[in-house]
């Protein structure tokens, strides 16, 4: 499970999605079965992204405008 919720962030960083991506990865922190590795592997991409959605939120992005074109 953890390994699947890693994915899917990764996927929605690959998508545009930081938010949604940073999201998921500190919902992930917040479970009690993580072990060493997996916690070191989710904070270094915390660690990551935050400046991406920083950045973002710096230059008025908004959640919903981070999304790519569906058309």
């Amino acid at each position: 499970m953890v390994r699947a919720g890693e994915a899917y962030a990764e996927t929605a960083f690959l998508n545009g999605r930081a938010v949604d991506a940073l999201n998921q990865l500190e919902a992930l922190k917040q479970r009690d079965d993580l072990d060493y590795y997996q916690r070191a592997r989710i904070e270094a991409r915390i660690a990551a992204i935050t400046p991406v959605v920083l950045e973002m939120e710096r230059q008025g992005m908004r959640a919903y405008e981070q999304r790519p074109d569906t058309q």
